[in-house]
């Protein structure tokens, strides 16, 4: 997982070193349980590349429908979904990539909460509350690493 360096609302910056190469890799990271299911926990993980690309990267438990991937509303205004691309045994956990652009992260700055929507069969689906608050400050900070 890593150590946590800064702590911004509820968002925390993750550092981990990779590899044997110089320097670490960090992300602003927060992790929460859902709440009409206590032992389901998703953990979200925003990163920046040096190659200007960032990602959003949502782990769930494994046992979940597959096909439909993540969804994502900020402030109740449907964002879309991503597909899952892989279940790690190791971690017990199924991983979504959602891509950042400027307008999306614009969006997840400016916004309150956002809601991962995920399904444990074809009609239910599960939607986990993540608070934005902090996050632009844990952006701002991982601008500074």
């Amino acid at each position: 997982m890593g150590k946590v360096r800064e702590r911004h609302a509820n968002w925390e910056i993750v550092c981990r070193r990779k590899g044997d190469k110089p320097g670490d890799v960090c992300a602003a990271v927060q992790s929460v349980e859902a709440a009409d299911k206590k032992d389901f926990r998703i953990t979200v993980y925003f990163q920046q590349f040096k190659d200007g690309q960032r990602l959003l990267r949502v782990y769930t438990p494994r046992g979940l429908l597959l096909p439909p991937g993540v969804g994502l509303k900020i402030d109740d205004k449907d964002r879309g979904h991503a597909p899952f691309l892989k279940c790690e045994k190791h971690v017990d956990a199924c991983y979504a990539h959602i891509q950042v652009d400027d307008q999306l992260l614009d969006r997840l700055k400016s916004g309150t909460s956002a809601i991962f929507i995920v399904f444990e069969n074809e009609e239910k689906g599960l939607g986990v509350p993540v608070t934005l608050t902090g996050f632009a400050d844990a952006v701002r900070a991982l601008d500074r690493r």
